[in-house]
């Protein structure tokens, strides 16, 4: 029975070391939780805070683009298509700068305005 009692006593000891292991295993994941949780809450509000911008960037320059048709096409921008616009405008003069250095003065005449609009 002693050896019994003793055997009984080392497994308890066992069992409430493993026990007090897991419960600090526990309680560091909580925290590592509590952690990620306030990260990606601080993630969201930034990532609302950059659509927020992009937003405003996008009606910034479809206002100020709006009289500038894409040659060949005519397409004027809008807030749906502002992005493709764009992205049309810079490949027209990448592609052929100096049949549209027009139209590359018009567009540095508006970034440059939107430069100074931006720090005001």
């Amino acid at each position: 029975r002693e050896g019994e009692l003793r055997q009984l006593r080392k497994q308890t000891t066992e069992l409430e070391e493993q026990n007090a292991i897991l419960s600090k295993h526990i309680e560091n994941m909580k925290q590592a939780i509590d952690k990620l949780q306030v990260e990606a809450i601080q993630q969201r509000n930034n990532n609302m805070a950059l659509q927020g911008h992009l937003d405003a960037l996008r009606q910034t320059l479809t206002a100020n683009f709006n009289n500038i048709p894409l040659p060949g096409s005519n397409e004027i921008p809008t807030l749906e298509t502002i992005d493709t616009y764009m992205a049309r405008l810079h490949s027209v003069i990448l592609e052929q700068p100096q049949k549209n250095e027009k139209l590359i003065a018009q567009v540095r005449d508006i970034v440059g305005r939107l430069n100074i609009d931006s720090t005001s």
